[in-house]
């Protein structure tokens, strides 16, 4: 299988494979982008759940996904598409409606970095940095409590690199320096004192962050090829052995080679060297399916190389190996894409048709 991109939501999973997009789990708002037909996958009565992957549209030339709660944003040849629910003005379309197929939003054709979270969204166009959807914390960085239906510019700054939207906080990368917004309560934005902040505001002094991600109230990022976390941490999800949130970014044993971080809610997941990290969450099997806490350091997924990339999310996790999809966690609608609603505890390679 060719190289891809992958996105976990919290009940369903996006996927890129040789330029084809696809979905999988639940379409309750339309975030899959099949818009309303039947299930082809296992439907309940309250819930339309597509237990494998289902190609949406039939372009390939998609370059970008990114999963939220229940909407979903994808990049192709620069132009953003967006779909699912739209209570908050997420999908940026300039209302309230969910759609149920990707839609264009707007005219530009310089998008590059796209970033979905719980009720807003946060975009890079030509190096600018955009943002929509539900405001409250301060979370669009615009100096306000409002939100926005339509994609609002912040700031007049240009060159930003990465963005990563999570609960109520942002994160982005700006001449690789590390920039937070939002909401502060568990410490997620790594600035101590501060409650929230409407505006981007610098953390630390580093100038060489190149990585980002914004999870449920907690934040990671890389730094110099060094990997650091922050805020909320009673799962452990931190990596340091206990549940004591740290309020700005501490690191993490002294590896020195990592290349990607993803917080979810309450699990992280890290590469270094090619290698599978995670820590906070974990799934186990007794008498019955239950969630267990890890409170130790990332410890390794397995003893393959060759991970390139990593998203975890709501209780699922997906990322790519050798070419191939892998997902595991909880799969109560599908989001696995392994053809049924169990569960799994380790990778398991998802088939494409």
């Amino acid at each position: 299988m060719g190289k891809g991109r992958v996105s976990a939501g919290h009940y369903h999973t996006l996927a890129i494979v040789d330029g084809a997009l696809w979905g999988f789990g639940s379409n309750s708002f339309g975030q899959l982008g099949f818009g309303d037909m039947p299930s082809k996958g296992i439907f309940f009565d309250r819930h339309n759940i597509w237990s494998s992957p289902v190609r949406i549209g039939d372009k390939s030339d998609w370059s970008e996904v990114s999963a939220g709660s229940n909407f979903s944003l994808a990049i192709r040849n620069g132009e953003l598409f967006s779909w699912g629910e739209n209570a908050d003005g997420q999908l940026g379309l300039g209302d309230f409606k969910r759609r149920v197929v990707p839609t264009r939003v707007g005219n530009r054709s310089d998008w590059t970095h796209i970033s979905a979270g719980v009720a807003r969204s946060l975009g890079v166009a030509g190096g600018e940095l955009f943002a929509w959807g539900e405001g409250s914390h301060g979370t669009l960085g615009v100096g306000t409590l409002s939100s926005s239906f339509s994609p609002v510019r912040i700031g007049k700054s240009s060159g930003w690199t990465a963005v990563s939207a999570g609960r109520n906080h942002s994160l982005g990368i700006l001449a690789g320096k590390l920039f937070a917004w939002g909401g502060n309560g568990q410490g997620q934005l790594g600035l101590q004192g501060s409650p929230s902040e409407w505006v981007p505001v610098q953390v630390g002094e580093g100038t060489n962050w190149q990585c980002i991600s914004a999870g449920w109230d907690y934040s990671a990022g890389i730094e110099s090829g060094e990997l650091y976390t922050w805020g909320d941490n009673w799962h452990g999800q931190l990596g340091f052995k206990d549940r004591e949130p740290r309020l700005e970014p501490c690191r993490v044993g002294s590896r020195h080679d990592w290349t990607l971080a993803s917080a979810g809610t309450g699990v992280t997941l890290a590469i270094a060297n090619s290698s599978a990290f995670s820590c906070g969450k974990h799934w186990e099997w007794h008498s019955e399916e239950v969630l267990r806490e890890n409170k130790t350091p990332l410890i390794r997924i397995d003893n393959d190389y060759n991970w390139e990339f990593a998203s975890s999310n709501l209780f699922h996790c997906v990322a790519i190996k050798d070419g191939g999809i892998f997902t595991w966690g909880w799969s109560s609608e599908g989001q696995l894409g392994l053809g049924d609603v169990f569960s799994r505890r380790s990778p398991t390679r998802v088939a494409f048709p």
